[in-house]
């Protein structure tokens, strides 16, 4: 298990260089078909690792642990379930604006990547005026 958490912390470190590398792309380019093709392409194959290899991860090995202990625990491994699931949306989202020639999508994928890898993720009231930026616990 510890080398399947240091695996997954490494991944997440790989996780907040994509999400540079997407800001860094939002704020230099309007349009896809300014960035090199290949560079796309890898940042997509970086997006499916993301989804389809970190998240299962998480998803068959840590998460059922952590649901486990119940509690805290029980509760953060919800959430981690409702980002993943967000997070695949959004990534859909910005394949379907790079398809179309924009990069429109990329700074709320890079920051959304960013609340998942750092464990960040925004808490909200019904009122969007109480919203406040908490650290997870993680353990």
């Amino acid at each position: 298990m510890q080398q399947t958490l240091s695996q997954l912390l490494e991944e997440h470190q790989l996780i907040r260089k994509v999400a540079s590398a997407l800001e860094w792309l939002s704020l230099r380019f309007g349009s896809s078909s300014l960035v090199d093709e290949d560079f796309l392409a890898s940042l997509n194959g970086l997006l499916d690792y993301i989804i389809s290899c970190h998240h299962s991860k998480e998803e068959a090995i840590l998460f059922p642990r952590l649901a486990a202990l119940g509690g805290d625990l029980a509760d953060l491994v919800k959430r981690a379930l409702e980002d993943h699931s967000a997070f695949a949306s959004l990534a859909q989202r910005l394949r379907d604006d790079i398809s179309e020639g924009s990069l429109s999508g990329a700074s709320e994928a890079a920051r959304a990547l960013r609340i998942i890898s750092t464990g960040r993720r925004q808490y909200c009231s019904p009122r969007p005026r109480s919203c406040s930026m908490r650290r997870s616990r993680r353990r």
